[in-house]
Parts: C-alpha cells; structure tokens; sequence
C-alpha cells in the first residue's frame, strides 16, 4: 500500500523566497527582478509559485542574498516546487 501525500505538504520555493528574503528587505517585485538580473515576469513567475526553481536562478539568489545553492533546504524545496509543478500539468 503507498502511502499519499497531500499536494499542499509541498512548498514551492518562490512563495518561501518571498516570505524569507524579498519582505524582510522591503523589495518589489521588479526590484528583486533587477537584482538578479532576470525580468519582472520571471520573478513573479517563480515568487507565485509558477514557475520550478532553475539551477541558474538559484546561482542568482546565491549572489543575491548570500543563500547558498546548494543548502539542502533551497534544493529540497525547488525539487519539490518542481515535483508539484509536474504532478499539476499531469
């Protein structure tokens, strides 16, 4: 018997980005678009959650923010974030 997990258990890694770094720093959107250097649609794609979290993207914030790519807590959410994403266009 498999075991079923809740869609919701899962947390994409935008809405955690903007909670953890984008609030706490008072940026927009667009301003947090220009600091890593992607455009505004990107980001709001990926801080909505629609969009899975990119290797390159996560170099980006790693500049960015000083959280590093590779911690197990960033990759475990974009895998997951991706794992979601994949599991809703099925």
């Amino acid at each position: 018997m498999a075991i079923e997990v809740h869609p919701s258990i899962f947390t994409h890694p935008g809405p955690w980005l903007r909670r953890n770094y984008v609030k706490p720093n008072n940026l927009t959107v667009r301003a947090t678009a220009s600091v890593l250097g992607v455009t505004g649609v990107q980001m709001n794609n990926l801080l909505s959650g629609r969009a899975a979290l990119s290797a390159d993207m996560a170099m980006r914030i790693e500049k960015a923010f000083g959280l590093a790519a590779s911690t197990p807590h960033l990759l475990a959410l974009g895998y997951a974030g991706l794992l979601r994403l994949t599991r809703l266009s099925l």
